[in-house]
């Protein structure tokens, strides 16, 4: 449960980024947004450490305040590591639509270029 917090705070945290939002969503972030994204996380992440700190399984507090920033850092890593992915899918995808639209117009200007080429021939003849 505590993890589950954590990585949706650094999600929200992450989102509330113009350039991370852009990545996921291709369109900027609007205030309005960014502001409810960075309060989200921001709540998100002081409700875990409050959790955390208040469950005391055999340890002392500063143990368990040590035990949430491992899994803060766990969190951020797996944020990072996701976000990275969706970064190479959509430039992966991006890349064979840019192919199959450059592949497209190139057959249209030789289906053009023929065509002139033809009608220069029946002209001549």
């Amino acid at each position: 449960m505590l993890f589950l917090l954590l990585l949706s705070s650094v999600a929200c945290l992450s989102l509330a980024m113009n350039k991370h939002y852009k990545a996921c969503f291709n369109r900027a972030i609007s205030a309005p947004k960014e502001r409810v994204l960075r309060l989200l996380g921001w709540g998100l992440m002081l409700v875990s450490l409050g959790m955390a700190l208040v469950q005391q399984r055999g340890g002392s507090m500063g143990f368990q305040f040590m035990q949430w920033c491992c899994l803060l850092s766990v969190a951020i890593v797996l944020q990072v590591w996701l976000l990275n992915r969706v970064q190479q899918h959509k430039t992966q995808h991006g890349h064979k639509a840019n192919n199959l639209k450059k592949a497209n117009t190139r057959k249209k200007v030789n289906n053009i270029k023929e065509a002139r080429n033809s009608k220069k021939t029946l002209a001549k003849n």
